[in-house]
């Protein structure tokens, strides 16, 4: 009996561990930027402003790191400077990046917990890049069968990738659900910003096609905005038929359209961010401190986040070779 009553002591104090054993909320974040061109690295969530979660310190040989705390997988984005790059957290992963700002993208390489999923993305973001700086050109041509051909030849490239890292991992290992979503709109999307490209142009010879995947612009959240970016804009931009030089009203009823059109925030807040700043730098006359102001004055009606949209819109305004500068202070 003495025996019994041990072994079931033993069996409920295990049974009682296991419960209040909690999984990990948090991971870690950190690495080492070589030549850094600032003191800091930030971390953002979500893919806007507003999203910032974090920032890291780097010490004197360019090193930083500590604990976030994280409920669940997600992408982030980190930035150091003016270069941006993006990575996959899971609860209970030590991941560390490495960097040098010579040749930020190409120099980058992930190590520690959570590192080979995030190579990989890696690899196919690189792949994605040198795609659209391939096949951009294509655009103007009117040759759809070869820019096709030439998207499937990196989609191949891709799907390659993806086949070497599974090769390295057990035989019934399998992606969660979020790694299939980032890795279908890591490989996917580069080709539907190009193919949208290439419908604005050439609107009486456009492109049919279909997400091999779940997607509608109805969804209120989609988990990796980032990737949507490019082809969201492009998208848009294919439909609004925009101004040449914005003006205030522009810019309302741009927000207007994409707000209908898009239902997550996250996106339809970039997109109209992007919709107004690419026009301005594409407008065939280099916009005025005076074009800035009056849009500036409509932003709390465009976005939500208002406050860092406008500091990131007079970010780009200090960027045109205006006499003067634009501070925070002097538009409130």
């Amino acid at each position: 009996m003495f025996v019994r009553r041990n072994i079931f002591g033993i069996l409920l104090l295990v049974f009682l561990g296991a419960c209040s054993k909690e999984p990990p909320r948090e991971a870690y974040f950190g690495g080492m930027i070589k030549n850094p061109v600032d003191k800091y690295v930030l971390l953002y969530r979500h893919y806007i402003p507003a999203g910032h979660i974090d920032t890291f310190l780097l010490d004197a040989q360019g090193r930083f790191g500590h604990k976030i705390k994280l409920d669940s997988a997600d992408m982030y984005f980190f930035l150091h400077g003016d270069q941006t790059n993006l990575c996959y957290l899971r609860p209970g992963d030590s991941l560390l990046v490495y960097s040098n700002m010579m040749s930020f993208d190409n120099s980058m390489q992930f190590s520690g917990m959570g590192a080979g999923f995030n190579n990989l993305i890696l690899r196919i973001s690189l792949i994605s890049a040198n795609e659209i700086d391939m096949l951009t050109n294509l655009i103007y041509r009117s040759d759809k069968e070869m820019l096709l051909s030439y998207i499937n030849q990196y989609d191949l490239s891709k799907q390659n990738e993806i086949q070497k890292y599974l090769a390295r991992l057990p035989d019934d290992y399998m992606f969660t659900t979020k790694e299939e979503e980032v890795l279908n709109y890591s490989v996917y999307f580069p080709d539907f910003y190009l193919l949208e490209g290439y419908n604005t142009v050439h609107a009486d010879d456009s492109v049919a096609y279909s997400f091999p995947f779940h997607f509608s612009l109805n969804d209120s959240y989609h988990p990796v905005h980032y990737f949507l970016a490019a082809y969201l804009y492009a998208y848009m931009y294919h439909r609004l038929h925009l101004p040449d030089s914005l003006t205030p009203t522009d810019c309302l009823k741009i927000a207007r359209k994409v707000d209908k059109m898009i239902n997550d925030t996250v996106n339809r807040e970039f997109v109209k961010f992007q919709l107004i700043t690419n026009q301005l730098s594409t407008q065939k006359h280099p916009p005025s401190p005076k074009q800035f102001r009056d849009i500036l004055t409509v932003f709390p009606r465009v976005f939500h986040y208002s406050e860092d949209f406008s500091r990131e819109f007079i970010n780009l305004y200090n960027l045109y070779p205006h006499t003067g500068r634009l501070e925070m202070d002097s538009i409130n």
